[in-house]
């Protein structure tokens, strides 16, 4: 029997709006936390996709220059950021 169990970061991708600040500050971002930062603005949790060291890494680092936390999920607001 396969369980189905709801999860937050489980949604469906579709096309992500992004402000042209937001747009600014990704090109900005060093190639490997810009993919980070790409997944979970996508709703994808990066943690899955990164070694810990890695995750850690980046996250302290959008945290400190762009005052973005991953460790929760990205709001619908978030794009006029």
């Amino acid at each position: 029997m396969i369980e189905i169990v709801k999860n937050p970061w489980a949604r469906k991708i579709t096309h992500m709006k992004i402000s042209d600040r937001e747009r600014l500050n990704i090109i900005r971002m060093p190639h490997g936390v810009r993919g980070t930062y790409l997944l979970w603005r996508g709703g994808i949790d990066p943690k899955h996709f990164t070694s810990r060291e890695t995750y850690a890494r980046h996250r302290q680092l959008l945290a400190d220059r762009w005052g973005i936390d991953i460790t929760a999920l990205p709001c619908p607001g978030d794009d006029k950021k």
